[in-house]
């Protein structure tokens, strides 16, 4: 009974804490071995791969998984993906930083040409808009999904990710 209580008051805290909050704004892109989900508030961005391993035992898609719209979403060629992901880790490199969103956010020259690059590897994904959640962007938090769905069974597995959500952007 108590820990049906504390879940209780746990969940009723979390929603009353996500309410008061800024809005999320989520993007997604994927090719066929890997998935990301990109979360954004109040300048945390959480960030959720899956690989080709957790995939197909999520229904539906990473939105529908953590039932929040993508303001941006894409599936690309497995390649253009690679590239993507390499742009963002060289210009990391190049700032001497490990994070490639972090260095991103804290690059304080005009970057439109570098966004333009990987925005043609996208043809739907929209880089603009994703770059501009980086800009006021302090603290990314990178989760492999796998992990996170370790000991969660199917049926809790969509109530749970939101809640998990939740409390990962808090």
């Amino acid at each position: 009974m108590r820990a049906r209580c504390l879940v209780l008051v746990l969940t009723l805290f979390l929603f009353l804490v996500s309410c008061t909050d800024d809005e999320v704004d989520a993007f997604y892109i994927s090719c066929d071995q890997e998935a990301r989900a990109l979360f954004f508030r109040s300048g945390t961005l959480v960030e959720v791969v899956a690989g080709s391993d957790v995939l197909p035992r999520i229904e539906g898609t990473l939105e529908d998984l953590f039932g929040i719209q993508a303001a941006s979403g894409d599936t690309i060629p497995v390649a253009a993906y690679r590239q993507r992901l390499g742009y963002y880790e060289d210009l990391a490199w190049v700032m001497g930083l490990d994070d490639p969103y972090v260095a991103y956010a804290e690059d304080r020259r005009d970057l439109s040409a570098f966004i333009d690059t990987v925005d043609a590897l996208t043809p739907v994904f929209d880089e603009r808009l994703f770059a501009k959640s980086l800009e006021g962007m302090r603290r990314h938090y990178t989760y492999d999904l796998a992990e996170v769905l370790e000991h969660v069974s199917q049926d809790a597995l969509e109530s749970f990710m939101q809640l998990w959500l939740t409390s990962a952007l808090n």
